[in-house]
């Protein structure tokens, strides 16, 4: 094995799988390819040094059968593999990490959204952002974060991307209760317009006047009634009081009053005189008083005839002034339907003027209620927005990574994606562009000086050669190292990329 070189990242390989012997330095930085047939053990050189940078691989390394163990040295670190892999010394150039360039390539999951998620995760990660709740609670009022997000949730996660799904989510859920209560006021906006569907509310509604009317009309419909029924009484009581006078001016038999009073008087004169007479004449006192009592008898029955005769006409003068003094006359047809028909109007104009108060007071409700649905649309529309931009703080993360032309955005179904501007539109998702479209924006942003990036052999054969070419170049700038590798016929071996 040779040893490490002061500069550069140096690989010894002996006994590891199927390569026996294996060395290689990388002198200088840019884009360097292990070449060789299938079966050289390419990928075994490629998984060492994965594992030796960063202490994962797709599969641990293993020695070569019948070897007692197997080394590898690389960049300072050496790795003894027998049954167990053990690790000696230290790196003399950085790796990814935790980080896996074939992450932010294809995280191998089933949508497209999902796979978005770990690559935005990869990115947060390799800009070094440190995790800060602070960093989403501008996005609302303090009021409306306290009330709304949950967090001791969203900070427990440690992990921007989750702050920020978490965050979202809660927001999400705040612009979906304002946009039920937009539903719920249009809808009873909509109900309360309805009640003044038709109604003029000009038309007199002042409840006290009509009610005042109705009440002027209730009583002249009510004079009109008791009229009515006084003039029917009143009509029987005459007509009784004329039958009566009928009958008793067609029965009676006796004098008249003045008749019989004339005789009253006569008789009395006639009974003073033979009074006197009997005085003077005594013998003839028994004829005289003979002849006075039956003078008596006819005074006392002229008397009776006479208060008859006087109760009779008192009756009739009775009766005949209760049938002068009747004045009530009963209304006739048209007085009454007259008087219904104010009263139906009336009635009519009183619950009109009801609706029309209720109708106000709806319109009124709607109108508030339209009001409160347009704020809560804003509001909702707000916080939709907010909900977005959480998507921006990534975006703002991952920016901090030189060169960095990936951003985050929401999609229509609230998911995050990754976009890129591309010549075919300015936000075009990152998972829709080719495999060699990908790597060729992966790759560059994995360089770093002084790093060591391991690019899987598949990733490299999905690369045009100009895009290759601008690999190496840009390694080469910024002083990073990319280990990749390409099969064919010779022996195995390595090299520093040259354009073809």
């Amino acid at each position: 094995m040779t040893d490490e070189t002061t500069t550069g990242v140096a690989i010894s390989i002996d006994h590891v799988g199927p390569v026996t012997e294996f060395e290689y330095a990388m002198t200088e930085p840019g884009l360097h390819v292990l070449r060789g047939q299938q079966g050289a053990g390419k990928t075994t050189i490629l998984r060492t040094v994965q594992w030796a940078c960063d202490g994962r691989a797709d599969a641990k390394p293993q020695k070569t059968d019948g070897a007692k163990k197997g080394v590898a040295v690389v960049a300072g670190k050496t790795l003894s593999i027998s049954r167990a892999v053990r690790e000696e010394g230290d790196l003399t150039i950085a790796g990814m990490g935790d980080l896996d360039i074939s992450t932010l390539h294809n995280p191998g999951h089933k949508t497209p959204a999902t796979r978005d998620k770990y690559r935005i995760a990869t990115l947060v990660r390799m800009a070094g952002v440190t995790p800060d709740v602070g960093k989403f609670k501008e996005l609302v009022s303090p009021l409306e974060w306290q009330t709304w997000v949950d967090e001791t949730e969203v900070a427990a996660t440690g992990d921007l991307v989750d702050m920020a799904a978490k965050v979202k989510r809660d927001l999400d859920r705040y612009a979906k209760n304002l946009e039920t209560q937009q539903e719920n006021a249009e809808k009873s906006a909509a109900a309360r317009a309805d009640l003044y569907e038709g109604i003029n509310v000009e038309d007199e509604h002042d409840e006290a006047a009509l009610q005042e009317r109705l009440e002027v009309a209730l009583q002249s419909h009510m004079t009109l009634i008791q009229r009515a029924s006084e003039a029917t009484k009143n009509a029987a009581a005459v007509a009784e009081a004329a039958r009566m006078i009928a009958a008793a001016e067609s029965g009676y038999k006796g004098p008249s009053a003045t008749a019989a009073e004339a005789a009253v008087i006569a008789t009395t004169e006639r009974a003073t005189t033979q009074r006197a007479e009997c005085e003077r004449i005594s013998k003839e006192l028994r004829a005289a008083q003979e002849q006075l009592g039956q003078l008596m008898i006819q005074a006392d029955r002229a008397k009776a005839d006479f208060e008859a005769a006087s109760r009779h006409e008192q009756t009739l003068a009775d009766w005949r002034e209760t049938v002068a003094n009747v004045t009530t006359v009963a209304p006739d047809d048209g007085e009454m339907e007259a008087a219904e028909t104010v009263l139906v109007l009336a009635r009519e104009q009183a619950v009109h003027g009801a609706h029309i108060r209720a109708a106000i007071v709806a319109k009124a409700a709607a109108a508030e209620l339209s009001e409160l649905a347009k704020t809560r649309k804003k509001e909702a529309k707000r916080i939709r927005a907010a909900a977005a931009a959480t998507q921006e703080v990534i975006s703002e993360a991952i920016a901090s990574i030189p060169n960095c032309p990936l951003r985050v955005t929401t999609n229509e179904d609230g998911e995050a994606r990754l976009v890129i501007s591309t010549d075919r539109g300015e936000a075009e998702p990152f998972d829709e562009l080719s495999d060699g479209e990908r790597w060729r924006t992966i790759v560059p942003l994995c360089c770093e000086a002084g790093r060591l990036v391991v690019l899987p052999q598949a990733a490299y054969g999905e690369l045009a050669n100009s895009t290759r070419s601008l690999l190496d170049v840009i390694a080469a700038q910024v002083g990073a190292y990319i280990l990749t590798a390409q099969a064919d016929d010779g022996e195995l071996r390595a090299e520093r990329f040259r354009t073809v």
